[in-house]
């Protein structure tokens, strides 16, 4: 699938805006940078997205997930819910 700057600027914002490892503002727009491509390949598959955003949060980012706290179970529904919304329905194209 051939994807637009636009919609890798808009995940990498949705991923800034998160910015799990609490990194200044100015470092958030490079340092998720490197996910985008990961997570526009799974698409709008939400069950997918949950398992990434999980292995993301403890294997990639090094942090803890408490499945009991609901401030983070939270938190990563809102950036799911963000990058589904900013995702193309299949067979959408992307300007």
């Amino acid at each position: 699938m051939k994807v637009d700057s636009k919609l890798k600027e808009q995940i990498n914002d949705i991923l800034s805006e998160w910015n799990p490892l609490d990194v200044p503002a100015f470092i958030a727009s490079e340092e998720y940078m490197n996910y985008v491509d990961s997570i526009i390949d799974i698409g709008r598959n939400i069950n997918a997205l949950r398992r990434y955003f999980l292995s993301l949060i403890i294997d990639r980012l090094g942090l803890e997930y408490d499945p009991s706290n609901l401030k983070q179970i939270n938190s990563i529904e809102n950036v799911i819910e963000k990058v589904m919304n900013a995702l193309p329905e299949r067979g959408e194209k992307t300007l």
